[in-house]
């Protein structure tokens, strides 16, 4: 889109966001003047751009549309239109202004016109729009309209619409009811109605129509009211259930909503008795009551269909959870019933127990406690349960089993010896709130214990947090514990360098191979990406036409477009493509190479000015591509690639770069400027290299590269850091879904360290600050090939792009986190966007990417690079204005604990904790007792880390909760013991 600002400058004195947007990009100093823009920057206003324009015409449309369907309707009501014609034309366009305009217009018509277009409109299945229509004229000509079965479902429809809350009581949609003239009339024909309409709305628990069950509540009130026979309408009800209509089953579940909403007697519900317990095993979140007086009812007749009770059984391991509340609340009624239930199908139930899902779990432990309190099970029974239930992970499964054991020991203290012991299997759960409960069950009831039996559940004790270590040893018995614990060592995984790059290619067949793997790759390896390239270009130059046949068969089909397709594994493929070109110009590829060597055309004779972060290292790697393909067409191929890295992370040893530059000169070759730049940028630094090359060489190269070394590379530039809320003004406008609050780093001008070097690399260290969202390709899969333009200034790149590092966390999408642990692969120093990026990858939306920052934190921990201050701070101030969930974090947090860094998680929480305390009356942060107790657990197995501020006065705080009790263990663990 060539000179977009002028373009746009049209729509400056509009008052829309469009005009808006025309008006801050003709403020904006950094805007080119001339020329084309950077591809990125214009799909991001055009798309924006492109969706007001779409907004705005689809509303004028649909205003304009409106406004002809409500003209047509009230000239064919004035001027004498039938009234089927204005029935029809009516369905177009229903509305409270329509409805006030034609009243209007009928009041003009003949009397009979009117009482006939409202008898017409009250019939067929026009809805609850035609009803209020209808209401209307009935209620201003006092028309009397014959009731139809749709004008019943119209009327129902009406009212469930008027509630508009929960709070709407049934005296008030009583009273509505009785001042519809048409309620009285139409609502009696309902429980004859077999329309799907009357059950659509039934069952609604969530209120995703309105108002929580509003169908049920209006034909409750409406029965209520003797507008409706409560026993025509259970009797209507009753048939449905029955029915084997395939199209009943779907709405099942409403029916059985509003049966319940009904209340039933026991006279009302006797007949069908059976037909409403069967229900139970296919309908979720019956009402434990009804269903429960069902099945007493059968039972005490008698009369309890065969093979319900198995049926049960089998809903219970295998249904959902709310279907599975079904069967155990009527197996709790048949407890204690032989006849009908079987000890081997009360073993099945207790089975159930150890592999269901957690929610299921603990509805059945209930089942479960009716069959002890009936005496159906033996005590060796209730401890296999218990044993295996009291392993499961689960804190609420484990908390309930704890309970339930209570209650037994409470009934019968004579089973003490049998399932105290058992309790020691909870010691180690994870959770320290189950841990204090199993020890407090056991403490009280040790002293029924022999010495065998408390000699183990003291050495179990060991497993308990150290709070209540002590506590045990005084309830159990066993030693002092005063014996000297050893330091704590923090295990961090072993420093791997980077490996060296794997040779290139020996013979020509491994190179066209090593391409077809490239090309084919699901994920990008840098590494491979240039060992290719060089391979490209070594074999080209060994013997063209060999390699320019092996390579002809790879490229059939290809067709790249380098702006809305980056398809970087195949660019070395590509660029090989210039070979055959070069031979014959007419060959498919030439569309390839000419779009190859204009991906620096925009460099030619303008200063770019970046807007975007990630655009630059893009435009490093086309001119290098570009300029390799114009080599390509003039046959002057090179030996090799200069700037072929010597490790894995991209740099280059400064003695290997030497000696290229001499194998240069020995052949004759010229370097390319672009090779060579980058180059310079990926060798590592060393003074006796740079003698080395100034006295063996005495090339302008060589020259460069010891002036390089010896000035010690491209300084680092510094970083500040920017803060943008929600609301703030700078942000780039049109876009409208809203984001939280972001943090970024904004890189400071370091060009005059790049003087010498061409467009784009100066560029590099250009002074950057974010512009909210102005990359598309967030999240891109190229940045670990970025990573290798700057492989000692990894914060650079992190700075760049950060916005791809963010999403996960600010948007709940996939973001570039899974590459977090690239970023720390190297000795490169991780500065402020690193540390920022990583708090950001602790609270991403993917698993697999809290994982990989997990990882990228034990990384800085193991290298010693980790600030974690720096980390604490950015992890608060984000969780304080809500762009992290805590409970992502502290999962990320837990896993990294669990590796071994309980030091580094205690440190980094030490500095997050403080800001997210709450004040007396305030809400803590969603999640927060989780940190605390994590907290608290890095700080019993470090036994160093110091107090945290405002944790003594939240742990002083009167109450109960997992927050609280996790603030006083954290205080107990921190606060020294006195002398």
């Amino acid at each position: 889109m060539k000179d977009f600002r002028r373009w746009l400058a049209q729509f400056a004195d509009a008052e829309t966001e469009i005009g808006e947007l025309a008006r801050w990009i003709a403020a904006d100093p950094n805007w080119p003047e001339e020329g084309l823009i950077g591809m990125t920057v214009t799909r991001y206003y055009y798309k924006r751009l492109r969706r007001e324009l779409r907004s705005v015409f689809n509303e004028a449309r649909r205003q304009h549309h409106d406004a002809e369907a409500t003209d047509r309707l009230l000239a064919a009501a004035r001027e004498g239109g039938s009234v089927e014609q204005v029935v029809a034309l009516y369905r177009n366009g229903p509305g409270e202004e329509t409805d006030r305009a034609l009243m209007a217009a009928l009041d003009h018509r003949d009397p009979a016109w009117v009482e006939e277009f409202t008898h017409a409109a009250a019939r067929g299945e026009h809805g609850y729009p035609y009803y209020r229509l209808v209401l209307r004229l009935v209620h201003r000509h006092g028309i009397e309209v014959a009731p139809t079965a749709d004008l019943a479902v119209a009327c129902l429809e009406h009212h469930i619409g008027r509630i508009t809350s929960d709070g709407d009581t049934a005296a008030v949609i009583g009273e509505r009811l009785r001042d519809d003239p048409l309620a009285a009339s139409a609502l009696p024909l309902l429980p004859r109605c077999r329309h799907h309409r009357v059950s659509y709305g039934l069952g609604d628990a969530q209120g995703r129509y309105g108002a929580k069950f509003a169908a049920e509540r209006v034909l409750t009130a409406a029965v209520e009211q003797g507008l409706i026979n409560r026993q025509s309408l259970i009797d209507d009800l009753v048939s449905i259930l029955r029915s084997d209509d395939p199209d009943r089953a779907q709405y099942t579940g409403g029916y059985v909503s509003l049966m319940e909403h009904l209340a039933p007697s026991d006279e009302e519900l006797a007949p069908f008795l059976a037909d409403w317990v069967r229900l139970s095993t296919t309908v979720e979140g019956m009402k434990k009551e009804l269903l429960a007086r069902a099945v007493i009812a059968l039972v005490l007749e008698e009369r309890l269909p065969d093979g319900l009770v198995t049926e049960w059984v089998r809903v219970i391991g295998e249904e959902s959870t709310a279907v599975a509340r079904n069967a155990v609340t009527a197996l709790t009624v048949l407890a204690g019933d032989t006849k009908f239930l079987s000890d081997q199908q009360v073993a099945d139930v207790v089975r159930c127990t150890t592999d269901v899902p957690g929610p299921k779990a603990i509805a059945v432990l209930a089942c479960v406690q009716s069959f002890v309190d009936a005496g159906r099970l033996t005590g060796r029974q209730i401890a296999d349960c218990a044993r295996e239930v009291l392993f499961r992970p689960e804190r609420s499964v484990v908390n309930s089993m704890i309970t339930f054991l209570g209650r037994i020991l409470r009934s019968d203290p004579g089973q003490a010896v049998t399932l105290v012991p058992l309790l020691s299997d909870a010691f180690g759960h994870s959770s320290a709130d189950v841990q204090e409960k199993a020890f407090q069950l056991a403490a009280k009831y040790a002293d029924r214990l022999d010495g065998n039996a408390r000699a183990g559940l003291a050495e179990a004790a060991e497993q308990l947090v150290p709070a209540l270590r002590a506590r045990a040893r005084e309830s159990f018995g066993g030693g002092p514990g005063d014996e000297p614990v050893p330091p704590y060592e923090e295990s961090l995984p072993t420093v791997v360098d980077p490996e060296r790059l794997e040779s290139p290619a020996s013979d020509l067949a491994e190179a066209v191979e090593d391409m077809a793997v490239l090309s084919r790759a699901r994920v990008l390896d840098p590494a491979q990406w240039e060992r290719v390239l060089d391979e490209v270009v070594r074999f080209a130059h060994r013997d063209r036409a060999a390699f320019t046949e092996a390579v002809t068969p790879l490229l059939k089909g290809c067709n790249w477009d380098p702006v809305t397709d980056f398809t970087y594994r195949q660019l070395p493929l590509l660029v090989a493509a210039a070979l055959t070109v070069a031979d014959d110009p007419n060959r498919p590829e030439k569309g390839v190479v000419d779009a190859l060597l204009a991906l620096n055309d925009d460099l030619d004779g303008h200063k770019y000015r970046w807007r975007c972060g990630v655009r630059v290292f893009d435009q490093v790697l086309h001119v290098r591509l570009s300029e390799l393909t114009r080599r390509f067409l003039d046959h002057d191929i090179p030996p090799f690639l200069l700037a072929t890295p010597t490790w894995t992370d991209g740099a280059i040893a400064p003695g290997e770069l030497v000696e290229r530059l001499a194998t240069y000169q020995t052949l004759g070759a010229r370097p390319g400027t672009a090779d060579f730049e980058q180059a310079l940028l990926r060798v590592r630094h060393d003074s006796t290299a740079a003698d080395a090359a100034d006295a063996a060489l005495g090339t302008p190269e060589a020259g460069r590269l010891a002036r390089w070394l010896r000035d010690g590379g491209l300084t680092p530039p510094g970083t500040t850091r920017c803060a943008y809320a929600p609301e703030d003004p700078s942000l780039i406008v049109g876009y409208r879904s809203p984001l939280p609050y972001r943090l970024r780093e904004a890189l400071a001008d370091a060009m005059g360290r790049l003087d010498g070097f061409s467009e784009p690399f100066r560029q590099l260290a250009s002074a950057y600050v974010d512009q909210r969202d102005d990359d598309d390709r967030t999240g891109s899969a190229a940045i670990p090939l970025w990573l290798t333009v700057l492989p000692a200034h990894r914060e650079i790149v992190t700075a760049r792009t950060l916005n791809a590092f963010t999403q996960g966390a600010e948007l709940n999408v996939p973001s570039a986190a899974r590459v977090l642990p690239q970023l720390v692969d190297t000795p490169s120093p991780a500065g402020a966007s690193i540390h920022l990026a990583l708090a950001y990858g602790l609270g991403a939306a993917l698993p697999q990417e809290r994982v990989a920052a997990s990882d990228t934190l034990l990384a800085l921990a193991a290298r010693g690079t980790l600030d974690t201050a720096r980390l604490g701070h950015d992890i608060a101030d984000l969780v304080t204005h809500g762009t992290l969930k805590v409970a992502r974090l502290a999962e990320s947090l837990t896993l990294a604990a669990q590796a071994g860094a309980h030091l580094t998680v205690g440190a980094v929480l030490a500095v997050t904790l403080p800001p997210l305390l709450p004040e007396p009356g305030a809400t803590a942060p969603a999640g927060l007792a989780k940190l605390l107790t994590l907290a608290a657990e890095c700080a019993e197995e470090t036994r160093s880390l110091p107090p945290v501020d405002g944790i003594a006065e939240l742990a002083a705080r009167k109450g109960t909760s997992l927050q609280l009790k996790a603030a006083r263990r954290l205080h107990t663990a921190t606060v020294p013991p006195p002398a």
